[in-house]
């Protein structure tokens, strides 16, 4: 078919036909939109549970821990082949893991004893370095359940490797460092503390807010005002309130200490 010799009904169907391709191709990219938007959103908001090797010096522990920003229900760990480790215990058995955890809060961990460090790398330990774990869980308001692909828990990357400090090194450290001070206040095996009374504290007080006033009055170019008139004005209202201060403290002597009228005999 020559398209030369169409005529205008064939080029009106084809501009048609065209019209449709390109409306079900937006409307493709649309939904991919929306569908994108949709589980980034849900990303955002949904639980994610993660199953990972931890360490407290020695210490190797399996941490289940809520990554995501809502609770995750109905946890359920499955791991590739049975857990083994140095300790005398039976993974496998705790509750943890044969009964799952029912709810797990956002930010919240539970973190299970699994052996010693080294204990892992002798000779002949007996127990895997490798687990794969998947972990299974839903979130509230939502039926299907989340399964996420299989978690790598791997010990031999950490072998031959420096362990970091625990908190009870950090809790030694800051100990060490208050004993140092601590020693830097000490003089003859006494403490030295300067002591400060309520009276050098007023005065100073008294003191700086002279200076202000002074900084202030320079700043706008008022003249001081006369300290001996100050000083005066000062005494005096310092003397009136210890002359009425003396007069309530004598009342209230005669009033505590004033003796009993005798009764005349009958």
């Amino acid at each position: 078919m020559d398209v030369r010799e169409w005529h205008a009904e064939q080029w009106g169907a084809f501009g048609q036909v065209g019209a449709l391709v390109v409306a079900i191709v937006a409307g493709l990219l649309v939904w991919l939109q929306v569908k994108h938007a949709a589980q980034a959103r849900e990303d955002q908001t949904r639980p994610f549970v993660i199953v990972d090797f931890e360490f407290q010096g020695w210490e190797v522990l399996i941490t289940i821990r809520n990554i995501g920003s809502t609770p995750a229900t109905d946890v359920q760990i499955k791991f590739d082949k049975p857990l083994k480790s140095p300790l005398d215990l039976e993974p496998d058995e705790l509750a943890v893991f044969a009964r799952g955890i029912p709810m797990l809060a956002p930010g919240r961990a539970i973190s299970i004893p699994f052996g010693q460090g080294p204990k892992f790398f002798e000779d002949d330990p007996g127990v895997p370095l490798r687990y794969e774990a998947v972990a299974t869980y839903r979130a509230p308001g939502r039926q299907k359940p989340y399964v996420d692909p299989p978690l790598i828990l791997d010990l031999l990357p950490y072998k031959h490797t420096l362990i970091e400090r625990d908190d009870l090194h950090e809790i030694h450290l800051s100990l060490k460092e208050i004993r140092n001070l601590m020693k830097s206040w000490t003089s003859e095996q006494r403490i030295r503390i300067n002591t400060i009374t309520q009276a050098e504290v007023d005065e100073r007080r008294r003191q700086w807010l002279e200076e202000r006033e002074t900084r202030r009055r320079a700043a706008r170019g008022e003249p001081d005002p006369d300290p001996v008139d100050g000083n005066r004005s000062g005494q005096s209202r310092l003397r009136g309130w210890v002359s009425k201060a003396s007069a309530i403290f004598q009342m209230l002597s005669r009033l505590m200490f004033r003796s009993p009228r005798s009764t005349p005999p009958m």
